[in-house]
């Protein structure tokens, strides 16, 4: 599925960034909407600030897509996916692990995901995620 491929692809670079202390933040403009390409640099902004970065990697599993429908003159995909955090840690620039707000290791998210024009072709990319904490993963 072309959304699964999208989101991926974005998850991956994502934590790329995310483990680098928030280097490298232009890799995800080609992946996500504008909002959310505003999002991602005030993340790796952050990071960068304090001196934290990201050990270990965020992933995810069973996507169910949800819908796909046009949204003026563009496509639009949903999809429901568990996102996993059991293997990512937040450390700061001695190594030292930082506790983070509680969370459940899994959280089912929903993904919009929007055809969007780079070069010479379309491509899903990341508009909004969601998180959907009243529903079991």
């Amino acid at each position: 599925m072309a959304a699964e491929k999208a989101f991926a692809e974005y998850l991956s670079v994502l934590n790329a960034v995310s483990q680098s202390g928030g280097e490298g933040v232009e890799r995800l403009e080609h992946l996500v909407s504008a909002s959310s390409y505003e999002d991602a640099k005030a993340l790796a902004a952050e990071l960068k600030q304090n001196r934290h970065r990201q050990t270990g990697n965020i992933s995810f599993a069973d996507v169910e897509f949800q819908q796909h429908f046009r949204r003026g003159d563009g496509e639009i995909v949903v999809v429901m996916t568990c996102i996993d955090y059991s293997a990512q840690e937040i450390v700061n620039a001695d190594g030292e692990r930082l506790e983070l707000l509680e969370r459940p290791e899994r959280t089912l998210f929903q993904v919009t995901l929007e055809a969007k024009r780079v070069d010479d072709s379309t491509r899903l990319v990341v508009d909004e995620i969601e998180s959907w904490n009243d529903r079991p993963c």
